[in-house]
């Protein structure tokens, strides 16, 4: 309804107004983000209500799966434990099998259940693998459907999800972290290093590993394989309660978080050591003014016209006598260029106006005072003209 989207209009733009702009950095990101959902429905509570509600209740299969990994690495179930890693390690040396792994989930856990459930065998005791019935099918197919809102699937769904939602945000945690220290320039030498090593092993992967492969593929695969057996029972025996509790005392003692901090803190030192990079002395620039004046015809004094950038000599703006745009009536007004600042130094004037006479070619349409410095412009029959500037400069430091 109108009032509905007024109201989502108004919600996006008090939004919008209370949060902070973000870093120079982000900008461009935001602003990419901002074009590409102008397609898209603005931000609305009954919409994201109503989102969550449909996938939440598509959530499910990805729950069992994250249980049964759970199921796995706690040792719930040794023989059911062992099995699975006897299935990775026989994936693992051949890996083309890996392909057979979907066809499999499909024809022993998709098909054949809901075969057995069309064709129910008769409840024998001790029946191990159960006979599926003869004749017609005793019942009617049982479709997947969505979880309704109702039921205590959608229900465990929401709690799931409000659960392993801390997986993502830990993880998410400890790459940020990890990355924040290591690749944005926090300390200079630290990620100069990071570049050099990641750019040399760029360079390796494209000129010497192919022909490493070429030459070692068999030694390669043992290797790869063998890492991936060891690595996988060696961290499915470490999840084991027995010695899960032992590995999570060992790692949060204050003994080993010293060990590790000094052990870092050595390698960062070393690195630091080794790219000492020399501290480069502050961009510094030079910006200028003139100020500029003209002559009273009644008074016959020099009246100040402000300063300003640009030295209007000859200009149609002057011989008017009208305002100039953007003036200022001092120099403590002037204020330095955007991202910059002024140095200790003050306003210094130029002693030397031919230069800049010469730079902004102004002659000879100008006559030059020597002793004030002041640059005239050129009158009737060579004389001096009703208005004058000179120019006035200071250092600023990026």
């Amino acid at each position: 309804s109108t009032s509905s989207h007024l109201t989502d209009k108004l919600f996006e733009r008090i939004i919008a107004m209370a949060l902070p702009t973000p870093s120079s950095v982000s900008q461009e990101s935001i602003e990419e983000r901002i074009e590409a959902q102008r397609s898209r429905p603005s931000l609305s509570v009954p919409l994201m209500s109503k989102n969550f509600i449909l996938m939440n209740a598509r959530l499910s299969g990805v729950f069992v799966l994250i249980d049964e990994l759970i199921k796995v690495l706690s040792w719930r179930y040794p023989t059911y434990t062992l099995g699975l890693l006897s299935i990775y390690t026989w994936l693992v040396l051949n890996p083309v099998l890996l392909l057979s792994v979907p066809l499999l989930y499909v024809l022993f856990c998709v098909l054949v259940p809901n075969y057995l459930v069309m064709h129910q065998p008769e409840a024998l005791i001790g029946m191990v693998n159960p006979v599926p019935t003869d004749g017609p099918s005793l019942r009617k197919p049982e479709l997947p459907t969505p979880a309704p809102e109702t039921s205590r699937e959608f229900f465990l769904n929401v709690t799931d999800l409000q659960n392993h939602m801390l997986l993502y945000v830990t993880g998410y945690d400890f790459v940020n972290g990890l990355s924040n220290h290591l690749l944005y320039f926090r300390d200079e030498a630290l990620t100069s290093c990071v570049f050099v090593c990641l750019l040399c092993a760029v360079a390796f992967n494209v000129c010497l590993l192919p022909w490493i492969v070429r030459r070692c593929s068999s030694f390669i695969v043992f290797v790869v394989q063998w890492g991936l057996i060891v690595g996988g029972w060696s961290f499915a025996a470490l999840c084991h309660p027995k010695y899960w509790e032992r590995v999570i005392e060992y790692y949060y003692t204050e003994d080993t978080r010293l060990r590790i901090l000094t052990l870092a803190n050595q390698l960062e030192s070393h690195i630091i050591a080794e790219f000492w990079l020399e501290a480069e002395p502050a961009e510094e620039r030079e910006v200028e003014v003139y100020e500029l004046q003209h002559c009273n015809d009644k008074s016959k004094q020099w009246q100040s016209f402000g300063y300003t950038t640009d030295a209007y000599t000859n200009r149609a703006v002057l011989r008017s006598g009208k305002q100039i745009p953007t003036t200022l009536s001092s120099l403590s007004k002037v204020q330095a260029p955007q991202r910059w600042e002024f140095s200790g130094a003050s306003w210094k004037l130029d002693l030397s106006p031919e230069g800049w006479v010469q730079r902004n070619v102004l002659w000879p349409n100008v006559i030059i005072d020597q002793d004030e410095k002041w640059v005239y412009d050129l009158g009737e029959a060579g004389a001096r003209g009703l208005y004058r500037r000179r120019r006035w400069s200071r250092v600023c430091t990026r």
